[in-house]
């Protein structure tokens, strides 16, 4: 038996398990090239949705930097208002002080109907402006001959003067005009 055939097989088997290791090595270099490229694309779609989402943020942060500066005005306006508020009632808080008591009163003691009487009288008051305006105006129209009734009866005292008798009974009218005393009173 020659050896020849077994050193074949022999020299077969590593060229075969050769074959099949270099088979799976080149499976696995394969695997290993396209683990990458997968890992590559994956990259790329995570690149692309953080592109968009810097996109849209940028967008976000712009709007909010408007209604934050929106705010901030509102928020000037609003401490001039209470700026403005506050120095009106420390102007104004001793009159509300003075009244309080006054509108408590007036809180228990008014009721809707008083209200009312006094809304209809205010409605009135015009109508009553027009009757005693005219009025008045007749008053002031009359004054220059109550000026002249004045120094007719200042004459006629002038003449009653010089009537015999006018002293005594002059004298008469201040006796009566004196008060009693009491003779308690002198003692």
């Amino acid at each position: 038996m020659t050896n020849e055939p077994l050193l074949g097989v022999a020299l077969a088997l590593p060229v075969h398990a050769a074959r099949g290791v270099v088979g799976a090595a080149s499976g696995t270099v394969a695997g290993a090239l396209a683990q990458p490229r997968r890992v590559l694309r994956r990259l790329g779609g995570v690149l692309d949705a953080a592109e968009t989402a810097v996109v849209e943020v940028r967008a976000t942060n712009a709007a909010a930097a408007e209604v934050v500066a929106r705010v901030d005005r509102v928020v000037a306006d609003c401490r001039a208002q209470v700026d403005r508020s506050r120095a009106a009632l420390d102007r104004y808080e001793p009159a509300f002080a003075a009244a309080g008591p006054t509108l408590a009163h007036a809180a228990t003691e008014l009721r809707s109907d008083h209200v009312d009487a006094l809304a209809r009288l205010l409605d009135l008051v015009p109508e009553l402006l027009d009757l005693i305006v005219p009025a008045f105006r007749g008053l002031g129209d009359l004054s220059p001959e109550l000026g002249q009734l004045a120094e007719r009866f200042d004459a006629v005292g002038q003449i009653v003067e010089g009537l015999p008798g006018a002293e005594r009974l002059r004298r008469r009218g201040a006796e009566a005009a004196e008060p009693e005393v009491s003779p308690a009173a002198h003692a």
